[in-house]
């Protein structure tokens, strides 16, 4: 009876860190696709970003640490990942038209036809490719975890997180493992396990405002380190490899902090139902807001051209333009978001891509 009780509450906290996340990451597109991060440096608004930057880094591992942490138990599900490829593919195609006919995007230019029309395949949504990939595997690694003990899972993790995230930080290099800046399917395995670990064994009950001091304080430690390096290079004259440091997903200080901010929303003891529907609503478009305001053929004229962060650079000018580039985006791209998916399930597209599973499955299970 009180398993039934608390489990909605904390699926809302997770709902809720979705949106979060999903802020982060148009803050990201903001500064970094908007050119803040290397305007006016030395300035008070400079160093604001920088802050924003590092407090959002975390978003990609959040989203990947809440889809680990409820697929222990996952089936294998063709429709997901077909109905997530079709509206992807959907939305990038409709937004090349909409690029041409206001002028973002030439007619001769193959390269970003061959972009839109092809999304996934040519990794223009690289999130969105990747977690295909990781909807397809995941099944089979949710089959690893529970033959495993606890003392061997947590192993294994310890294993995986110094392979991945902690050696590559230390000795600046992350080739050597292949795990690249975290936006693979390898990063997003360990993630998997990480996650999965929390949701089996559930022993991090700390207070969410001690996990919430150690995102901050992980955050913190990462930026300092990264500045640290900025002000070696240049007293030395060397190449400056600070941005290189910090911008991976596998850099160990991001993987800390974005554990800390994880554990602080699973245990936020606040009762969000009165704001369920509203909650569910936006978390249940988050994917929507990435696919509209990540469209290839549009994103980059978006925030350079309509947005354009770098005319907006002083007091309160930039918070305005901060609001507009991030929350108005957010709240246009959860209605057309809202919209699509109501088409989607006008046309009775999740019936036939669940039929097509159905039967693949079916079939694999005579042959397996």
């Amino acid at each position: 009876m009180e398993k039934s009780v608390k489990k909605p509450e904390r699926q809302l906290n997770f709902e809720l860190l979705r949106i979060v996340a999903m802020v982060m990451i148009l803050t990201l597109h903001y500064l970094g696709y908007g050119n803040m991060l290397t305007n006016n440096e030395g300035s008070k608004t400079y160093y604001i970003c920088w802050i924003l930057e590092a407090l959002s880094y975390v978003a990609v591992n959040v989203y990947i640490l809440i889809s680990g942490y409820f697929s222990v138990n996952a089936g294998f599900k063709i429709n997901k990942i077909l109905d997530l490829w079709i509206q992807t593919a959907v939305i990038a195609a409709a937004g090349y038209l909409v690029a041409l006919k206001i002028g973002w995007a030439a007619p001769d230019d193959k390269e970003t036809l061959s972009r839109s029309l092809m999304p996934i395949t040519q990794n223009s949504y690289w999130f969105i490719t990747t977690y295909l990939i990781f909807c397809a595997v995941v099944p089979f690694l949710a089959l690893a975890v529970n033959r495993l003990s606890q003392r061997q899972h947590k192993a294994l993790c310890i294993v995986l997180v110094a392979l991945f995230s902690l050696l590559p930080t230390v000795f600046f290099d992350e080739n050597w493992t292949s795990v690249g800046k975290g936006m693979g399917i390898i990063w997003f395995t360990v993630l998997f396990f990480v996650a999965s670990y929390i949701r089996k064994y559930d022993s991090f009950k700390k207070s969410p405002f001690v996990y919430f001091i150690g995102y901050l304080a992980s955050t913190a430690v990462g930026l300092a380190v990264k500045f640290a390096i900025r002000y070696y290079c240049m007293q030395t004259g060397t190449e400056d490899v600070s941005d290189a440091f910090f911008k991976k997903y596998t850099m160990f200080f991001i993987f800390v902090a974005s554990v800390f901010l994880f554990l602080a929303f699973k245990n936020i003891r606040f009762d969000f139902r009165k704001l369920g529907g509203l909650i569910m609503f936006f978390s249940s478009t988050t994917i929507y807001v990435y696919m509209i305001h990540e469209i290839p053929s549009l994103k980059l004229s978006y925030w350079r051209d309509f947005i354009e962060p770098t005319a907006h650079t002083g007091f309160p000018d930039i918070v305005l333009n901060y609001a507009l580039g991030v929350f108005v985006t957010y709240l246009v791209c959860t209605l057309l978001g809202a919209a699509v998916k109501a088409l989607y399930n006008l046309l009775q597209l999740p019936k036939l891509t669940k039929k097509i599973s159905d039967k693949a499955v079916a079939a694999a299970k005579k042959r397996i």
